[in-house]
């Protein structure tokens, strides 16, 4: 009678010893399950880091253009310095023309990492035509008189590379026209934004 008790016991002992190696499998599978689950997600690939993060600083050069005809300065040089000193392989090349009826100022900053030459043609401008060499991480200047529809071109050669860019405004009034042409090199390839804005008074 006791034997029959004794077996029993042992018998549910050894079905206990089961149901608990069967449930630390399951909490062990289940750990790698979730551990899965919470892995990291894929790093994005660095063209797309590129492209959103140009995207935020052609946004800062709008804003930079509309302080620079606030307080009449050129804040494009100032925040193109600090990126070019902040962020790995960033170049870039600006214009900014200041009006006031019947004349206007044009400084263009080079920050495309060589000396850069420089060509303007202005229609409707005396002088019409205007030249010069601006070196890396400087501006340069040029005034002009002018009384009705301008249009510039602005002609720069790096590397033996030509590059051009217009512009077109009135010197009848108040004004600040900007325009950028910003990049950032990974690797064997590059990502560019360029954009013009103009802010009047």
């Amino acid at each position: 009678m006791y034997g029959d008790a004794d077996t029993a016991r042992d018998a549910m002992k050894g079905s206990k010893g089961q149901v608990f190696v069967a449930g630390a499998a399951l909490f062990v599978v289940l750990l790698a399950l979730i551990a899965a689950n919470l892995a990291p997600a894929p790093a994005m690939p660095a063209t797309l880091a590129i492209e959103a993060q140009l995207d935020n600083i052609a946004q800062e050069y709008r804003y930079a253009i509309g302080l620079s005809a606030i307080d009449e300065s050129d804040r494009l040089d100032d925040f193109s310095s600090y990126l070019r000193d902040n962020i790995q392989s960033f170049d870039a090349i600006y214009a900014l023309v200041s009006v006031q009826p019947g004349t206007y100022t044009l400084r263009i900053g080079n920050f495309l990492r060589n000396p850069a030459a420089i060509s303007i043609t202005a229609e409707g401008s005396s002088p019409s035509e205007a030249s010069g060499t601006v070196d890396d991480k400087e501006t340069g200047s040029w005034d002009f008189t002018a009384s009705g529809d301008v249009n510039i071109t602005i002609e720069y050669t790096i590397q033996d590379i030509a590059y051009s860019q217009s512009l077109q405004f009135g010197a009848d009034k108040n004004q600040t026209i900007g325009w950028f042409d910003i990049g950032i090199r990974s690797g064997e390839s590059g990502l560019r934004r360029s954009g013009t804005w103009s802010v009047a008074g």
